[in-house]
């Protein structure tokens, strides 16, 4: 629940309250209309991805199935603070409903996305730990939010790339598990 309302509901209600207030959108625009449909398609995935997540035996596996929740979530809150900080909110208000859609199909897609685990090269170990607490200083001190930006969109191309690349049989199918076979 705590996942739930920390990376679907309170991003949702982010954008909605950003659209609302600062986008000027009022109840009945076409806009509003598409933000709020979008917000509320995000939370929806979010808890279908996350019940999905729950209900299904990821751990020894390297990939998730579909965009993790939790960098839909760091996208949503380090847009809005670059926003803030390069005065880019218009801009970023024409392109944020579907931005907000794609990555609420992207968490309930059976895209692999590996997971951040230990690898058999220590320099990438070593890489991937520093970017990680950088991330978590980054969003505790809110600066730097275009490197915490970066790095999430960082993580679902190239992880996805790698995941289709290395997994396709997960695009098309449901995580097989060898245990139960």
């Amino acid at each position: 629940m705590a996942d739930l309302i920390s990376f679907g509901l309170a991003p949702a209600f982010l954008i909605y309250s950003t659209g609302k207030h600062i986008w000027h959108m009022s109840a009945g625009q076409l806009h509003w209309w598409l933000l709020v449909t979008c917000c509320i398609l995000y939370a929806f995935c979010t808890s279908v991805r996350l019940a999905r997540f729950n209900t299904s035996d990821e751990s020894g596996h390297r990939y998730f199935q579909g965009l993790p929740s939790t960098v839909c979530g760091a996208i949503v809150a380090s847009t809005l603070l670059v926003a803030i900080k390069y005065n880019i909110m218009m801009e970023v208000a024409q392109v944020f409903s579907i931005s907000l859609a794609l990555m609420a199909l992207g968490m309930v897609s059976n895209l692999p996305v590996p997971k951040l685990l230990s690898r058999s090269n220590k320099a990438f170990n070593y890489f991937q730990f520093a970017n990680v607490v950088a991330i978590y200083l980054c969003g505790f001190t809110m600066k730097f939010p275009e490197y915490v930006l970066f790095l999430a969109l960082l993580y679902i191309v190239v992880g996805s790339v790698h995941g289709m690349v290395k997994q396709p049989w997960l695009i098309h199918h449901h995580v097989h598990h060898p245990e139960s076979s």
